[in-house]
């Protein structure tokens, strides 16, 4: 707050946005969401009076975030909408990611599965610019094509689920994340589970949790144990199931 006031008394209008921004941030971390929302309104007016797009873009982003835990849906998806055309714009690839893979995940959310696909691929094809321009991997990717895949899943589309999966997985691989790999192939393993294809869901989960055992992912881990519990039990393996659970 003193930083604020200073700012105020030489009119600093960066500075002050800057400064109602972290608070805001604060504010909302500690779940004063309301009065985050305050600053960052005021934070948005700074940055409109100083031209600043990239910095009003930022403001959308953190307006749609902040009512999206008043769990305001229509006011979330406005705003992240409105920081999307700011940074499309400004030719901004990494910002348009991220407000369309918020997009897909506020859809997704709420059932809209046609709008979250939309989004999803929308943000993948963002992606593939940015590593045709960087000739490398897109550490954002894996996650995408993840989100894709859990969308056909809900909707027991099994082959789109699967085939979104192991791209996650490749993904991954390519960026060395092999933990966010372990966690893919154990979500292929339960769509193989969920399709009743029991022999293919034990191979993956049993893959994933070997990767998790070398990285120490225990809370993986004891997914990985309680899933192939329920593989076992549904082969009326009854003894294996009980040695999983325990």
């Amino acid at each position: 707050l003193i930083g604020l006031r200073l700012a105020e008394s030489i009119d600093d209008k960066k500075g002050q946005a800057e400064l109602l921004i972290n608070t805001g941030w604060l504010l909302m971390s500690k779940g004063d969401v309301d009065s985050s929302i305050a600053h960052f309104r005021k934070a948005l007016e700074y940055r409109g009076l100083l031209e600043d797009d990239k910095g009003r873009a930022s403001c959308f982003n953190m307006l749609g975030n902040a009512y999206f835990q008043k769990g305001e849906i229509e006011y979330t998806l406005d705003y992240f909408k409105k920081s999307y055309e700011l940074r499309k714009k400004l030719g901004d690839n990494k910002g348009m990611d991220e407000c369309l893979n918020n997009l897909g995940v506020i859809y997704y959310r709420q059932t809209i599965y046609d709008s979250a696909l939309h989004y999803l691929f929308l943000s993948i094809d963002i992606q593939k610019k940015i590593e045709a321009q960087t000739n490398k991997a897109y550490v954002g990717m894996p996650r995408t094509l993840n989100n894709i895949a859990v969308l056909y899943r809900d909707n027991k589309n099994w082959p789109e689920a699967k085939k979104y999966y192991r791209r996650s997985i490749t993904k991954s691989f390519e960026i060395r994340d092999t933990v966010s790999a372990a966690k893919f192939i154990g979500n292929l393993g339960q769509t193989f589970y969920e399709e009743g294809i029991l022999d293919s869901a034990k191979h993956y989960i049993r893959l994933a949790f070997k990767y998790n055992v070398r990285f120490k992912q225990n809370k993986s881990m004891g997914y990985n144990y309680f899933n192939l519990a329920k593989v076992y039990g549904a082969q009326q393996k009854q003894d294996s199931a009980i040695y999983f659970l325990e």
